[in-house]
């Protein structure tokens, strides 16, 4: 015998379904009729659609994840990303301009020390000539005054003795030391260029 609501088989004899609780006829000695079946089947319908609902709810979650969640922490990573990159481009450019300034002033600090090197080299061959032109004049002056010439007349033809390092020296040894020196300095400027 089976229950006219459910569809399932119940005990002969019964008076109600000990599964839907419905009042059983006599007359239930039948197979169960298209509504019982049919019952069956709406109850897969609603399993069907409470599957689809559920997946639908579990999908829109899954977008409104991804979409409120995922994608603005994806673009506060890529901003913090952008960020830190150009902390660092920005750090390599003030090291870059760090480390020209030290080198233009170290070129600086080299082009003083090659033109200092360059003007002292400069005033120690001046002060040598200076020296070697005062002693070649006071030999000339004590050949000449062992001649039969007075002392004022030697002095007039060989001048006075100046051994200081800022003696007047003969205009070609001079311009001969000013060559050099310029010589010097030029070659300083092309080795340390600012």
């Amino acid at each position: 015998m089976h229950c006219e609501k459910c569809g399932k088989q119940i005990k002969d004899g019964s008076k109600f379904c000990q599964f839907c609780g419905e009042k059983i006829s006599n007359i239930s000695f039948h197979k169960p009729s298209s509504s019982v079946k049919n019952n069956g089947k709406f109850n897969m319908d609603k399993i069907i659609k409470g599957s689809l609902a559920i997946s639908f709810i579990i999908i829109a979650l899954s977008v409104a994840y991804y979409f409120v969640i995922f994608i603005p922490h994806k673009e506060s990573q890529i901003i913090e990303q952008q960020k830190i990159t150009q902390q660092l481009k920005e750090q390599k450019e003030e090291e870059e301009k760090k480390k020209a300034e030290e080198e233009k002033k170290n070129k600086a600090t080299m082009l003083n020390v090659c033109l200092s090197l360059a003007q002292d080299n400069y005033s120690a061959v001046w002060a040598s000539n200076c020296k070697s032109n005062a002693s070649k004049i006071s030999t000339g002056l004590a050949s000449c005054r062992e001649s039969s010439l007075s002392d004022s007349d030697c002095r007039s033809i060989w001048g006075n003795p100046d051994s200081s390092s800022d003696c007047s020296l003969p205009l070609d040894l001079a311009k001969s030391i000013e060559d050099s020196l310029n010589k010097q300095k030029d070659e300083c400027f092309k080795k340390y260029p600012q």
